[in-house]
């Protein structure tokens, strides 16, 4: 139950996120695309995908830790 109470966060968080990073993210840690694919997937720069990269998993972690982690916030997006 909990696996997928911290799958509907992590849904609710993934949506919080601008198109691109949501994108950027699912393709490369989701699909396992190295950073030159993600690139070509999204007409960037490897420099500035790698930036895209950062700046989701630092929207993620502050969500999650908002939503999952936080106090009393266990499951609830």
């Amino acid at each position: 139950m909990e696996q997928g109470e911290l799958a509907a966060v992590l849904k609710h968080c993934l949506g919080k996120l601008s198109p691109r990073f949501a994108n950027a993210f699912l393709l490369f840690e989701q699909q396992g695309l190295s950073t030159e694919n993600v690139s070509k997937a999204l007409g960037t720069s490897t420099t500035n995908t790698g930036v895209i990269l950062y700046r989701a998993r630092s929207a993620l972690r502050h969500c999650l830790e908002r939503h999952w982690f936080g106090p009393g916030a266990k499951g609830r997006p």
